[in-house]
């Protein structure tokens, strides 16, 4: 029986649709959030949260929450500072459900989605956890089919982060579009935009966009390939 339990109960972190929220966000030398934006599936049904905290230093870090359990069936749900099992869940899929017709904004990270969000009314706005680096552990499919707009941050690992993100919207149909931000100061993001009108907004993002292909994408890392190799000799 205690063989059982310990392989029930062990091993990776699974995580569930979530009920209410965690008594504490606090974390262990971190303090309370200095900032926290839930994530919804299209119900509306909370899956989990992330937050923002700052360290002992005064940079910035982030931790998701969510609600789980280590295995699949004997240990009790509970709230965890833990990622979503993968493939892990767009911030904004309440929003995106709610407006089927709509065109989709992408950016990077929560605090600008929401930023964005307020520019662009007439959009969906969404974001995924994780960072530029993490495109690769998400559930696009909820995306299929849509016109999709990406609006990189001003750096390259922005610009790489929404290079990948393009070729899996690609590969299930979306009509994609990015916004070239790279004359922006470098880090730039929506969420820096202040003062802005959405007018002001819809005028800067139309003057920079451009469609992107799978050829284009192709062509690119080929290149890049080419020039790493060429480094190497």
């Amino acid at each position: 029986k205690r063989i059982k339990e310990e392989l029930t109960t062990s091993g990776q972190w699974h995580s569930h649709p979530a009920v209410g929220q965690p008594e504490s966000f606090a974390i262990k030398g971190l303090g309370d959030p200095t900032g926290k934006w839930e994530y919804r599936d299209a119900s509306g049904q909370t899956l989990g949260f992330v937050c923002r905290y700052v360290k002992p230093d005064g940079t910035k870090t982030y931790r998701p929450w969510t609600y789980g359990r280590y295995g699949e069936i004997a240990a009790p749900l509970e709230w965890k500072a833990q990622t979503w099992t993968k493939p892990r869940p767009l911030y904004g899929l309440d929003r995106l459900a709610g407006n089927p017709d709509a065109k989709v904004l992408i950016v990077e990270g929560e605090k600008t989605a929401d930023a964005a969000q307020v520019l662009f009314d007439g959009m969906v706005v969404m974001t995924w956890p994780g960072g530029a680096g993490a495109g690769w552990h998400v559930d696009w499919t909820p995306l299929k089919g849509r016109h999709i707009i990406l609006c990189p941050d001003a750096d390259a690992p922005g610009m790489a982060g929404m290079e990948t993100v393009a070729g899996f919207l690609l590969a299930i149909n979306c009509t994609v579009q990015l916004i070239d931000s790279s004359d922006m100061p470098k880090g730039w993001d929506l969420a820096d935009a202040e003062g802005w009108t959405g007018d002001q907004a819809v005028a800067w993002a139309r003057e920079r966009l451009k469609v992107v292909v799978s050829k284009e994408l192709e062509a690119k890392k080929a290149k890049e390939l080419k020039e790493a190799m060429e480094k190497k000799t």
